[in-house]
């Protein structure tokens, strides 16, 4: 609308959303859900992805440093190995610009996180299988991320939590 005022950057109200991933999987509904609670707060969203990679994460990191961002909501990237990019991590906290992580976090930023619990939704999952007559059960995991990390271990747990079950034939 032109009768309304440019609003200059630095008094912008812009959130940047760091995913590993933007049009696949749980991700679009992920970052609609974002944009509906944050533009309710007239926050815009600046979106980047990293296709799981710590490069492209840190390349998107360093365009966050110099943008007008006022907080940050991140899925981190490979999150169970040592992330490269704590530096640049630890340049944002210090610059007071909020961060919040969303399925995991990296342990060594005292940082929120939002996450599900994927372990024991893993084990619940493997136990109403028990339940029905199931015994062979393939699981694969993503273990480069924390959430496929947890779920291996909700997997193997309900397994020994039933061992007349691990004996295979």
């Amino acid at each position: 609308d032109p009768s309304q005022p440019i609003v200059p950057p630095s008094s912008q109200k812009l959130i940047g959303v760091l995913t590993t991933h933007l049009a696949d999987y749980i991700f679009p509904k992920i970052i609609s859900g974002i944009d509906q609670v944050l533009s309710k707060q007239d926050y815009s969203i600046i979106l980047s992805n990293t296709h799981n990679d710590v490069a492209r994460e840190r390349q998107s990191l360093m365009t966050f440093l110099d943008s007008p961002i006022n907080g940050l909501i991140v899925e981190p990237t490979k999150s169970a190995t040592p992330s490269p990019n704590l530096d640049i991590y630890r340049e944002l906290l210090r610059r007071r610009i909020p961060i919040i992580f969303i399925h995991a976090k990296y342990p060594e930023l005292d940082v929120p996180v939002i996450k599900t619990a994927d372990e024991q939704s893993e084990y619940d999952l493997l136990q109403l299988l028990f339940n029905a007559n199931h015994k062979y059960i393939l699981g694969m995991f993503q273990i480069d991320d924390q959430q496929g990390v947890n779920r291996m271990h909700g997997f193997v747990r309900a397994y020994q939590d039933h061992p007349e079950l691990a004996t295979f034939s």
